[in-house]
Formats: structure tokens, C-alpha cells, sequence
């Protein structure tokens, strides 16, 4: 109990006997500190760091500046309440450790406490340690100094060992060794002393009050008149009644010019340096670096000299500022510089990312000071050490993804193989020193131009990455149509992240790894997947139950001089392409929700195609159903069109019965022309024509106007056709308006009985005059080719949304739908060779738990 008087006593008079021991003559108790030590009780435990509950009831709420919704679970208060203090809690708890009958209500907020030193009679050095708590306004308070300390001291000791009293009936409240160490450092040796201690004036117990205290210290270290820095005993050399330190400024320690007196036993030996000093465990504390750089003056007492500095720059030269640089303490620079030049919660969190902090929320809370926060941003961030640290954490990683887009948090995430069960698998790991400061130094890898895969027989192209223009035009047109971040937020309840990502495919067989263990091979029938990975991939994932995921992160366009942004893409000669990485995640039981297994930085396919890359054309089923649409209204007449094949035909609907006998290309298949394309192709021709086939060639009789189309052996079709009503749905085209693929074809023509080939001049006449007609043939195997790439976006329409014939015909009839530009859409011939892989190419919602 912090009160050892009898319950009845009420004028409190106390003495000391014994050096130590306080004597109340009122009530007659006695208090013997020694006897009433804490057992198994430090400062971390007066924390009281709360642990984080189930995954399913986080309750996510801070920072406000987050955009948390109940996506996967029960409804949860509104997030906006979250940094407000409860209004129950404005009084201080009784049953609180060392409540209320010390600190009586919880402070408002424009209140602060100090605590006012008095010095002892005589030289009593022994004398308890006793001060008084005064509260007061912000704007109107005395003058005051504030403390600047560890806790736990140079040894790490956190145990409260040490009896502060405190008020009139002399209430004790234990402190760690090096706490009452500074405390007796700092009394006065005659007269009274205001300063700010945290482990005093803040009820440490109250967590609302410690929260709304901790968000103000930059203000409360403004206004003091200076701060005053203790070291530890060790390096404090006691000074006689009387006796005084001398003075010098901190750059004459850091140039060597003064060389103080040390204690005895202090372990430093020889001349003291500047390096020396900051490589105590003082200045590893994250709480230092506001304390120093905010205060208007700082003094440190190093043997028997206080070195100072205040807010006039040092003045250091480039070979000074580049040993303060390489110091255990790098950000002494500032000091050094008295300006701190990062401003971002990410930019302060890496230039401190070695500095230490007893409670890990405090590597967030105790720098909130030197980020530049405006009202609402403040209320926002208000430190709150009700909310456990993983979901604190979690918090600053959501807001620094969803509203910074700093997506090497999520590149860095932890994956399923060793995420705590408090956290989200999409959370980086930060519970160490180490892995703290990897992560907050770690940056997005760059693709490079080329990545070999050593050991492989065909050296694999780069999917999607700085190489494939294909797959840009798809991230623009289709990825960036419903971008990663559009509508992103979090699930209060489980920390899901809710984004859009592009499904690639379901991994079907285990990955297997090469020499280098960071490429790993997913064998398929036709072709073969890989994955760069610093994750053991052929440890963690489970076919069959793994998907892997991309997410494009850069598809804006450059700058241009055309105002459309969308038209830029097609005028560019060289756009700027999408950069991108991959996710690995696991199915879970909730639909649409997966947990991250891993990271990859690239995916590569060895493909034995030609062109177009391992996907071919990628665009989305939006971009090819405006094209298809247009070939279908299309009238012909071009004597090097797709109309040869098809005499009689006037609009592309005409041939669109040909789709349902159209058998997708197969690397190795002779049979490409099939039974079923040639009779649907018989079929198609009027009898009138007589067409046959034979051996290979289907063979027919057109009247002699005819024969100008067929004297030549060229024919061209538009793959891709733009006009300025609807640019933004196709894909960028390889120069021009239009985009023609030339078939090579070979016609021959029936002569004196003999078949001859149509040359780059008309048919011989002469014999034909009689009939008006003439017989000429071409390879079936022709025409076939020649259809199905003059129908390969419709193909790939309808493979792509599995759609029978009549609901084809329907669908290009009318217009796309808008959600058809979250859906990929590769070649028939890319897709047929991909199945073994499960190919589903879309952009949908995805939560990561």
C-alpha cells in the first residue's frame, strides 16, 4: 500500500529516524521501506502492457487516420471514437497500483504535474527522498526543468527497489535504483526545484492520462528551461557540499579540448571520447531523442563537468559531421545541428530505428513529437496503451499501406510460416531489435533488366515485369481500371487487409527449388513457372491450396503534351511500364479471404511460343469484347481481307458461326484442321460454289469477277482496330491506327486440268471464258489459321467466361460490362497451353488475414 499511516490519522507529522526510516508522531506509525520492497514487480509491470486477445476480436481502432470496417466479422463501435478518453475514466481508480491517493483526479488535458524538490538541513546525503506534486495549466505554470534518464540504468535493472515519498502523509511510490539515483542527483542543494520526471508526474496506472501526457511531452520539453541529462552514477562523479561543476559546451567533448574527472569505478579508462559516451545505453533509448532535441538546453554531467548545448548550432566541419554520423548514436548529428530533417512517421521511425524502448509501443508513441501532425492528425495518433503492441503495430503498417502506399511493409510481411497468432499474416515482423531496423531500412526490389536462371535449357522471359509491354497495357487497362488501393481498408475485427489484387493461377505442384534456393520451378505439362522468392517455397506452400497473386504498384503514364492521360498510352513510343510483385496466399475457409505465404519479387515462364510473350496479347475481356464487336459490324470487300475464304460474306457476324468449330492451336499438333472445322467449313460455303475437300484442300468454283481477289498469296486481318470514340479499350497498338497480321497463303487455280499457283497477276482467262467461272483450292490448314486469328479475341472471350454459342452472340450484342475490365483475357492459344496451371486471370477484392 502506498499509505502506511493509521486509517484515523489526518494531520501527518513526520520525522526521520534511523537515516531512512519515517516516523509519523501523529499516529505514531513507523515506515520501514526495506520490509515493504515489491516482490517480482519492475517497471515494465507498472506498464501494464496489455496482451492482445483473440484473432477474430481485435477490436482495431488506432490510429484514426486508418479506414476500419467490419468486413469479416461482427460489427465493432465506430473507429472514430477511438482516440477519444472515456469518459469513465476521467477519475483516477482507487484499486489502480499507487492510485488515486497520490495522484487524485486524472489530469484534464491542458494540465501537467510537477514535482518540487526540497533541499535537506545539513549534509545528509541519506536523507529519503521526498516531493510534492503540483498541478498546472499549460499556459500557466512556473518556470521548471525536466529530467532526461533511463529507467532501468547502464545495468538494465527495471525491479522498483527504491522508496520516493511523495505529498504530506509521505505516500510511497517505489522506483527503479537509477531513478532515485537521478532524483538524489538532482535535489537541490539549498532552495526548492520544479522538474518533470515521467515516472512521477505521469499516473503510469492511468492509462488514459498516460496517453494524453505522452502525446504532449514536445511541448512540455519546449517550455522547459532546460533538460538535464543523467548518465548513470558511474559517470557521475559526486561533488562535496559547496563544491561546483565546471562548465563546458558538448563540442568541446566531441574535439576533445576538455577531458573531465571520472569516478573511480567508472569503467571508462583514459582520455574520454564523445563516441564513448553515446555508446551507453542511455542513448539507445528511443524517449532521448525528443527529450534532447526539443529542449532549449540540454546539460550533461560527465565526471565533474556539465557539457551543454543549446539550440545554436555546432558548427561541426565535413570531417566532424561525418564521425557524428558513424557513431552508435547517428542522430547526435541533429543535436549537433539542433534541426531534425525527416518529418514522416516513416522517415523519423528509420533515422531512430536502432534507439530501444521498454515498452515496444514506444518506438511509435515516444517519437510522435518530430513528425509533423496537424490537429486532426494529433487527435489521430494520440498514443493510446490501452491497445496491446501487435495491435498497435498492426495500426502503423495498415496506415503506412493504405494511406502512404509504402508497400515494402507488405513485401516484407512475415507470411504464414512465422506470424504470432495476435497478428495478421500481411504484418511485418517487428518484435526484435533486429528485425526492426531490417525492416525499417528495407526497400522494394527493382527488376532488373534480365534474370538467367542458371541451369535451365530455355532461358525463361520476364512476366509482367519491365520486359512485357503486354502485361502493362493489361494492369493499365484492367488492373489500374480497379487499382490495388481502391476502397483499401481494414477489418476492425481479424486486421484483414482488404485490397485488389490479380489472381494468376492455383499452384498445382509442389515448387522445386535450384542451387541458389531463391528460384523455385512449378513444372507443368507444357511449360514451366518460377518464382523468386527469399522464402523456402518448397517448404511452406501447399498445392492445390496456394494461389499466386501480383500486384502492380507503378502504372501511371509520363507526362505528355496530350491531355487525355488515356491517349498518352498509344502515342508514347515508349511507356512507362508497371512494376509489380507477387503474393503467395492460402485459401482459408471464409470466401475471399486468404492468409500470405510468401513474397516473390519475380515470376518467369519458359515458353516455347513466338511473340506476344509466355501469355501472348494480354488485355482484359472488356478491351476484346469492344474489338470483337467492331470485327462483327465490319463490313468487307478488301481483296486481301478474311473474305476470301468466305465468298458472300458482307459483315463480320457472317463468319461468326465458325467460332463453334475453331479447335485452339497446340504447339506439336498436325491436326490442327480437324474434322469438325472442315465440315463446319463445307457447311458454311453455298453449294452453288460445289466445294469439296481433298487431300487436304478444300476446293470451290467462283465466278470469274472474282478472280482479282485471289491474285496474290497475302492475307491480311486486323487484329486490332481504334478510332478516337473509344480509345481506352484496346490495347496499345505497334504503331499506327490499326494493327494487321498477314497470313501467308498459297492459292492455286484449276488449268488445262492442272492445278497451278495464282502468282502475283490474274488468272489466266482464256480458258476459264467459256464457263465464266473458275476452280482454284486452298489448304484447309490456311484457312484455319487464318480464321482463328482473325477470331482469336472472340475465342478467348468466350474461353475465358466458359459462354455457349447463343450466349456469345448475345454478349456481342451488347455492350461490355464495366466489371469486365477486372477480367484477363489471354490468347486461346496461350490459355489452352496454360491449363495445366489452372490459368484465371482477373482483379478482384482480396482480404488477407
Amino acid at each position: 500500500m502506498s499509505r502506511w499511516h493509521e486509517a484515523s490519522c489526518s494531520q501527518p507529522v513526520i520525522q526521520v529516524e534511523d537515516g531512512d526510516v519515517a516516523c509519523c508522531t501523529s499516529c505514531g506509525s513507523r515506515y520501514r521501506w526495506q520490509e515493504n520492497i515489491p516482490r517480482n514487480e519492475s517497471s515494465n509491470s507498472v506498464l501494464g502492457i496489455p496482451e492482445a486477445g483473440p484473432s477474430d476480436r481485435m477490436n482495431l481502432r488506432w490510429p484514426g487516420s486508418v479506414p476500419y470496417k467490419s468486413i469479416l466479422g461482427n460489427p465493432s463501435p465506430d473507429p472514430s471514437q477511438s482516440t477519444e478518453i472515456p469518459t469513465d475514466s476521467n477519475k483516477a481508480d482507487a484499486s489502480q497500483p499507487h492510485g488515486s491517493r497520490i495522484y487524485g483526479d486524472t489530469l484534464a488535458p491542458d494540465e501537467f504535474r510537477l514535482a518540487c524538490l526540497t533541499a535537506v538541513e545539513g549534509d545528509n546525503e541519506q536523507f529519503p527522498l521526498h516531493v510534492s506534486l503540483e498541478v498546472f495549466k499549460d499556459h500557466n505554470c512556473p518556470e521548471y526543468e525536466t529530467v532526461s534518464y533511463t529507467w532501468g540504468g547502464e545495468e538494465g535493472d527495471y525491479s522498483l527497489s527504491r522508496p520516493i515519498f511523495i505529498g504530506p502523509f509521505w505516500d510511497v511510490l517505489f522506483q527503479t535504483k537509477n531513478c532515485w539515483e537521478m532524483l538524489r542527483f538532482i535535489r537541490p542543494w539549498r532552495g526548492t526545484r520544479m522538474v518533470w520526471v515521467d515516472a512521477l508526474c505521469i499516473n503510469q496506472a492511468n492509462l488514459p492520462e498516460r496517453g494524453q501526457q505522452v502525446a504532449k511531452m514536445a511541448r512540455i520539453y519546449e517550455n522547459c528551461m532546460r533538460a538535464i541529462v543523467y548518465l548513470g552514477s558511474d559517470i557521475v562523479l559526486p561533488l562535496s557540499r559547496g563544491d561546483f561543476p565546471t562548465r563546458s559546451r558538448l563540442l568541446e567533448l566531441a574535439s576533445g579540448s576538455v577531458a573531465p574527472k571520472l569516478p573511480a569505478h567508472c569503467k571508462l579508462a583514459g582520455r574520454l571520447s564523445l563516441a564513448e559516451v553515446l555508446a551507453r545505453q542511455y542513448f539507445s533509448r528511443v524517449w532521448v531523442i525528443q527529450e534532447l532535441l526539443l529542449s532549449r538546453q540540454t546539460v550533461i554531467r560527465i565526471g565533474d563537468v556539465d557539457f551543454w548545448t543549446d539550440s545554436t548550432p555546432w558548427g561541426t566541419s565535413g570531417e566532424q559531421k561525418a564521425n557524428l554520423e558513424s557513431m552508435q548514436a547517428p542522430w547526435v548529428r541533429f543535436l549537433a545541428q539542433k534541426t531534425f530533417t525527416a518529418t514522416s512517421i516513416v522517415g523519423v521511425l528509420q533515422t531512430t530505428a536502432a534507439s530501444k524502448a521498454s515498452d515496444p509501443r514506444d518506438k511509435i508513441f515516444g517519437l510522435l513529437s518530430l513528425v509533423y501532425l496537424n490537429d486532426t492528425e494529433r487527435r489521430q495518433w494520440q498514443p493510446d496503451y490501452s491497445i496491446p503492441p501487435a495491435h498497435i503495430f498492426t495500426g502503423f503498417f495498415a496506415h503506412c499501406i493504405v494511406n502512404l502506399q509504402k508497400l515494402v511493409f507488405l513485401f516484407s510481411s512475415v507470411g504464414t510460416d512465422s506470424a504470432p497468432s495476435s497478428s495478421p499474416s500481411w504484418v511485418p515482423d517487428w518484435s526484435t531489435a533486429e528485425s526492426w531496423q531490417q525492416l525499417m531500412n528495407k526497400t522494394l526490389p527493382e527488376a532488373p533488366a534480365v534474370v538467367s536462371l542458371e541451369g535451365y535449357t530455355s532461358l525463361p522471359t520476364e512476366l509482367w515485369g519491365q520486359q512485357n509491354k503486354h502485361f502493362w497495357d493489361w494492369t493499365y487497362n484492367g488492373g489500374a481500371y480497379r487499382r490495388w488501393n481502391d476502397e483499401i481498408a481494414v477489418c476492425t475485427d481479424t486486421g484483414a487487409l482488404s485490397l485488389n489484387l490479380t489472381h494468376i493461377c492455383k499452384i498445382p505442384t509442389q515448387p522445386i527449388p535450384d542451387t541458389s534456393r531463391k528460384r523455385y520451378g512449378i513444372t507443368g505439362r507444357h511449360q514451366n513457372i518460377y518464382l523468386v522468392s527469399d522464402h523456402a517455397l518448397d517448404r511452406i506452400v501447399q498445392p492445390g491450396h496456394d494461389h499466386i497473386f501480383v500486384l502492380a504498384y507503378k502504372n501511371k503514364p509520363k507526362p505528355s503534351k496530350i491531355a487525355n492521360p488515356i491517349h498518352r498510352l498509344f502515342r508514347e513510343k515508349d511507356p512507362p511500364l508497371g512494376s509489380s510483385f507477387y503474393l503467395v496466399l492460402r485459401e482459408t475457409e471464409r470466401t475471399g479471404a486468404f492468409r500470405l505465404v510468401a513474397t516473390c519479387t519475380h515470376l518467369l515462364i519458359s515458353s516455347g511460343f513466338d511473340g506476344g510473350g509466355p501469355f501472348g496479347q494480354l488485355g482484359s475481356v472488356h478491351s476484346h469484347l469492344i474489338n470483337a464487336r467492331r470485327k462483327m459490324e465490319k463490313g468487307f470487300g478488301d481483296r486481301m481481307d478474311i473474305s476470301v475464304f468466305f465468298p458472300g460474306a458482307k459483315k463480320g457476324h457472317d463468319l461468326l458461326p465458325m467460332i463453334k468449330a475453331l479447335t485452339p492451336h497446340i504447339p506439336g499438333n498436325s491436326d490442327d484442321a480437324d474434322l469438325a472445322f472442315r465440315s463446319a467449313y463445307l457447311a458454311w460455303l453455298d453449294e452453288k460454289f460445289h466445294p469439296c475437300v481433298v487431300d487436304g484442300y478444300v476446293e470451290m468454283t467462283l465466278p470469274i469477277s472474282d478472280s482479282k481477289r485471289y491474285n496474290g498469296n497475302r492475307v491480311s486481318i486486323t487484329l486490332y482496330e481504334m478510332d478516337a470514340t473509344d480509345r481506352s479499350n484496346s490495347p496499345k497498338l505497334a504503331g499506327g491506327e490499326n494493327y494487321i497480321h498477314t497470313t501467308q497463303v498459297s492459292w492455286d487455280y484449276k488449268r488445262y486440268n492442272k492445278w497451278a499457283p495464282i502468282l502475283e497477276r490474274e488468272p489466266e482467262t482464256l480458258p476459264l471464258l467459256a464457263r465464266r467461272e473458275f476452280r482454284l483450292r486452298i489448304c484447309i490448314k490456311d484457312v484455319a489459321a487464318a480464321v482463328r486469328a482473325w477470331l482469336w479475341d472472340v475465342s478467348a472471350v468466350q474461353r475465358v467466361l466458359r459462354l455457349e454459342y447463343d450466349e456469345l452472340v448475345n454478349l456481342l450484342q451488347a455492350l461490355p460490362k464495366e466489371e469486365f475490365h477486372c477480367i484477363g483475357c489471354p490468347s486461346v492459344d496461350t490459355q489452352n497451353a496454360m491449363e495445366d496451371f489452372g490459368l484465371k486471370v482477373y482483379t478482384d477484392r482480396v482480404h488477407i488475414v
